[in-house]
């Protein structure tokens, strides 16, 4: 969804005279994607509705509506009990969306995953649904670099100061490597390199490649499944990595939505 907005909103902001973008099948965010299917808002006499396939019919399709910008909004109240942190690591447990504005209505678009060909040999076994809503009560979110930097950074050094503590050692670099990210000149994540458009500015690749080399919040073998036995322990860690979590947000949508 990041790739989705960072992409988008760039072509959809102009005239339409270079090709919108195709994601699918290019992108490395897409890897395991086999369908991208987007069902747009019925318009018109007829009331018909259009079932659009991969990212460049989608954004013509939204362009057509008068969609000017996608904007990546992350830090939605996610469905379930479990903590973000926790839920991100299945699908469709993320409070993701994106917010499409221009001259006509806003809306608010969701993508849902479901696993097609479980025995596809080049891996994409996923099939995405993406549906709009209305979004009356969506708001952009504040996407100020240097305060996505900063949030970023504080929460990753205390994130490795605790891993150092709590004799989790083989998380620390981690850590560390993400927060140098933030300040290279060349920055180069471990990948999704590609999550953002070559023509992004230094600090925005520098956010994304930090957010890449820090997220450590998946199912078995993760971050999430390495929590200490010290109960004062399990308490801290389950602070840092809500915070890390959060300042991730903050700086992936910082990162996408930049101009």
């Amino acid at each position: 969804m990041a790739a989705v907005a960072a992409y988008g909103s760039p072509w959809l902001a102009t005239d339409g005279a270079t090709p919108a973008p195709e994601l699918l099948g290019s992108n490395s965010c897409f890897q395991y994607v086999h369908a991208l299917n987007a069902k747009m808002p019925p318009r018109g006499i007829s009331r018909r509705v259009e079932v659009t396939r991969g990212t460049s019919a989608w954004f013509k399709a939204l362009s057509q509506r008068g969609i000017q910008r996608l904007v990546l909004v992350s830090q939605l109240r996610a469905a379930g009990g479990l903590q973000p942190h926790l839920a991100s690591a299945f699908a469709n447990s993320g409070g993701w969306a994106l917010l499409a504005s221009g001259s006509g209505p806003a809306s608010s678009w969701t993508i849902s995953w479901e696993v097609g060909n479980r025995d596809s040999p080049d891996s994409r076994i996923w099939d995405l649904a993406a549906t709009s809503t209305s979004a009356d009560h969506l708001q952009p979110p504040a996407s100020d670099a240097d305060d996505a930097r900063s949030t970023l950074r504080s929460a990753l050094q205390d994130i490795e100061e605790f891993a150092q503590r709590a004799g989790l050692h083989d998380w620390s670099p981690w850590f560390a490597r993400a927060s140098a990210l933030l300040d290279d000149p060349a920055p180069s994540p471990p990948y999704h390199a590609d999550m953002l458009p070559s023509s992004a500015s230094l600090d925005r690749r520098q956010l994304a490649a930090a957010v890449v080399q820090a997220w450590v919040f998946g199912g078995m073998g993760s971050w999430n499944d390495a929590g200490p036995t010290d109960p004062a322990d399990q308490h801290e860690h389950e602070r840092v990595s809500t915070q890390l979590y959060d300042a991730l947000l903050k700086a992936l949508d910082a990162a996408a939505n930049g101009h």
